[in-house]
């Protein structure tokens, strides 16, 4: 999965988008806001059918970063390449 992270008009906000992948039942998304090569500095935004998400009531002028991983019969994929915002 690609996923593009997008700063938006709006103080605290982040559109993030991926592509879909076949055969997945959810996508699970997780963010970072510090070292995102530090496993332990990510955690899980949410779990979602759909390939799109708008992170809210983020900190104006940092930058985070999106990861996602596509979850079907097969399991788990790995964490696709991650994509960075810049909160307005």
């Amino acid at each position: 999965s690609q996923v593009i992270a997008r700063t938006t008009a709006f103080a605290g906000r982040i559109d993030v988008r991926w592509t879909g992948v076949k055969g997945r039942n959810m996508y699970e998304l997780e963010m970072c806001s510090t070292d995102p090569s530090i496993e332990a500095n990510w955690s899980r935004v949410l779990l979602s059918s759909k390939n799109r998400h708008i992170a809210e009531n983020l900190v104006s002028g940092t930058n985070y970063y999106f990861r996602v991983k596509a979850m079907g019969a097969a399991g788990v994929s790995p964490a696709s390449d991650v994509a960075v915002a810049k909160a307005a």
